[in-house]
């Protein structure tokens, strides 16, 4: 899959990816048509689950990924599916609640290339559209689909941008700042701390390359004169960083050992890449922290009821989970419903709450 399948995913949707799930679970009502689940008032549909679990499993495909995982002996593959799917869709309606608050849409032109990277990965429009035939889904289902996906992409970037502040933006580029620090730097490798001295008094920026060809051991030295090129900082050993660093350019070090034995350095540039031109590339990988400290908060305040044929939420973990009996002999594994056949995923229902 192309670059954009890891986005359409989300890191295997939602749940997965932001490591925070869904918030305290209610007992469902007993009405010919209950909802799936409620969210701060707004209902999911049985019709919306019945229409969206086709749809992930396409995405489950093309991850080349179960559509959910069963949790034990009492758990369909069609039941964890569907837990999975109105997972996911709860959290939608958090996610697309902040959309429209905020006036964030989603390009349509972003959701014509993420469609058009899945069917090159495929092979072509053709594989595509088997792969939604298999399921019963249409061309524009899915792309609608995708649209609410990618919305995803785009609140992640929203939040992004107001949680994380100047401050921890800085933060961070200081403590990378070898990695944002390119070094170029020439050197001579020698055996003995005797043989660096003499030839670290010897050495002068015209005469270095000279006698890196003539004395340095190390391989290739007679193409490169000792030059290493420029490279980040962090990625020379951290005592020859260090010794390099410690140099204007123009200037040979005494002698600094590392693994690799003993060092004469001459520096030839370094300099250090603008806070500005990394900010996005920090806030990039911040953002996925920011963003589910974010969720999960906002996941710990919502008002979310959940049918109890699709499972409860667990309090610590935040995550729904399928309902388990317990006796006082032993914990049983997850239970196996019986009654109606529940249409949404193929599996028996479970009996509507008592009380």
């Amino acid at each position: 899959m192309t670059r954009l399948l890891p986005r359409l995913r989300v890191r295997s949707l939602i749940v997965v990816a932001f490591a925070s799930a869904l918030a305290s679970s209610a007992c469902g009502g007993g009405a010919l048509q209950p909802s799936a689940a409620d969210v701060d008032g707004s209902t999911i549909t049985q019709q919306q689950l019945d229409d969206t679990i086709p749809l992930f499993r396409v995405l489950a495909v093309l991850n080349q990924a179960p559509c959910g995982t069963p949790v034990g002996p009492g758990d369909s593959q069609g039941a964890a599916c569907a837990r999975f799917t109105l997972s996911n869709m709860i959290q939608e309606r958090l996610v697309s609640t902040y959309a429209q608050q905020h006036g964030i849409e989603v390009d349509p032109a972003t959701v014509t290339a993420t469609i058009g990277d899945v069917e090159a990965s495929l092979g072509g429009p053709e594989e595509f559209a088997k792969q939604l035939e298999a399921q019963d889904v249409t061309r524009a289902e899915f792309e609608e689909f995708a649209r609410r996906l990618l919305l995803f992409t785009d609140v992640q970037s929203a939040v992004t941008q107001q949680q994380i502040s100047d401050a921890a933006v800085r933060k961070a580029y200081e403590e990378r700042e070898l990695e944002f620090t390119n070094l170029h730097a020439d050197h001579i490798l020698l055996k003995t701390p005797e043989q660096a001295q003499e030839i670290a008094d010897r050495a002068t920026p015209k005469n270095f390359e000279d006698l890196a060809k003539r004395y340095s051991i190390e391989p290739g030295v007679g193409q490169t004169g000792g030059d290493l090129g420029t490279q980040q900082a962090s990625s020379f050993d951290p005592k020859f960083t260090a010794g390099a660093l410690a140099l204007k350019p123009g200037e040979i070090s005494e002698p600094v050992q590392t693994q690799f034995g003993y060092h004469v350095i001459l520096l030839v540039s370094a300099e250090k890449v603008p806070l500005e031109q990394v900010r996005d590339q920090l806030l990039q990988e911040l953002g996925p922290t920011a963003f589910a400290d974010w969720f999960d908060a906002r996941l710990r305040q919502a008002d979310i009821d959940v049918n109890p044929r699709y499972g409860r939420m667990n309090p610590e973990t935040l995550l729904l989970e399928p309902i388990r009996t317990t006796s006082t002999a032993s914990p049983t594994p997850a239970a196996t419903p019986t009654g109606p056949v529940n249409a949404a995923t193929g599996d028996p229902e479970a009996p509507p709450p008592q009380g």
